[in-house]
């Protein structure tokens, strides 16, 4: 695909049903054609497409015109493929795969509604979520007791989760910060757990806003908190040029349109890890940020969740 974009870069202005073939079936199919080829794999390959509401304007003509061209072109494929598709639920996409999958000609239709299974079923699955992303922490880091955690806490946390997997996930990513002791990070989560939720805080996000504003506190210390500090400034400053970025952002540009020494600006994203994702870390020249779930960004930018007016943000 690299290869054809640089060869070939109007292919990003040709139709869609261009795009599709080039960009995914013909790549694909040399994938295929050697997985099902003389010796045969009855495994089938399966295609995940994440986050279908996140792209942008797929609602509509657009998003059907674009998921037709989806379907048709993994339709094409040798051999046994299935299709994984994922979405909010804020967009029809229950609708849209009934229409394009039988123009498809295919019967082999399933949906889930993940906001419609059992409550025991999701937290069970967190649950195990907790017991294996621990256990990697606690063979990765030196002196960790094997009893660790115990399988109580594996309880609470799986409970305050309000099965949301990206809690459950911001939680494991808080305790394995690198520099940090996965003790005490837990700790910190269970002093966070015992803290008091008024009654009328009704929004199903609270626990995970409250962990939010957790780690914006301790990622910033007293100086970050302080306004009009220096440290405050700084901080912001790199918390809006990443949050308010569509794309992944160079922390070579985020430090020249900052003004943030790339030292410092780098202590800030490391403080900021659990919710934040550095990529090609350790290479200075490639180096480049995004918001690890699209959720903190909500969560910043909107007053209604994000309590604490020294770290909102607002939309720009």
């Amino acid at each position: 695909m690299a290869d054809l974009v640089g060869i070939r870069p109007p292919i990003s202005r040709c139709k869609m049903a261009d795009q599709a073939r080039e960009l995914l079936c013909k790549p694909l199919e040399r994938i295929t054609s050697r997985r099902y080829g003389p010796n045969r794999q009855t495994d089938p390959l399966i295609i995940i497409i994440d986050g279908l509401d996140e792209c942008e304007d797929f609602s509509g003509a657009y998003g059907e015109e674009l998921f037709q061209n989806l379907v048709d072109s993994f339709c094409k494929l040798e051999g046994r493929v299935k299709l994984f598709f994922t979405s909010r639920p804020e967009i029809d996409l229950y609708s849209m795969t009934d229409l394009v999958f039988r123009e498809a000609s295919t019967d082999c239709l399933i949906t889930h509604k993940l906001h419609e299974v059992d409550d025991a079923h999701v937290q069970q699955d967190i649950r195990t979520h907790f017991a294996h992303a621990l256990r990697d922490i606690r063979q990765r880091v030196p002196h960790t007791p094997r009893t660790w955690p115990e399988p109580e806490v594996l309880d609470q946390l799986a409970e305050i989760s309000r099965n949301l997997f990206v809690h459950a996930t911001t939680v494991v990513q808080f305790i394995g910060m690198r520099g940090c002791s996965p003790l005490a990070q837990l700790d910190e989560l269970l002093g966070l757990i015992g803290q008091h939720v008024p009654e009328d805080e009704v929004s199903p996000y609270k626990e995970l806003d409250r962990l939010y504003l957790m780690i914006l506190h301790k990622a910033g210390g007293e100086k970050a908190v302080t306004p009009n500090s220096t440290r405050s400034r700084q901080f912001r400053c790199i918390l809006d040029g990443v949050v308010h970025s569509n794309t992944p952002l160079a922390v070579n540009r985020l430090v020249q349109d900052t003004g943030v020494s790339r030292p410092m600006c780098l202590a800030i994203l490391d403080s900021l890890s659990s919710v934040l994702l550095i990529l090609n870390y350790g290479d200075n020249s490639q180096q480049t940020v995004r918001v690890f779930h699209q959720s903190f960004a909500e969560f910043i930018t909107d007053p209604r969740r994000c309590l604490d007016r020294r770290f909102f943000l607002g939309v720009t």
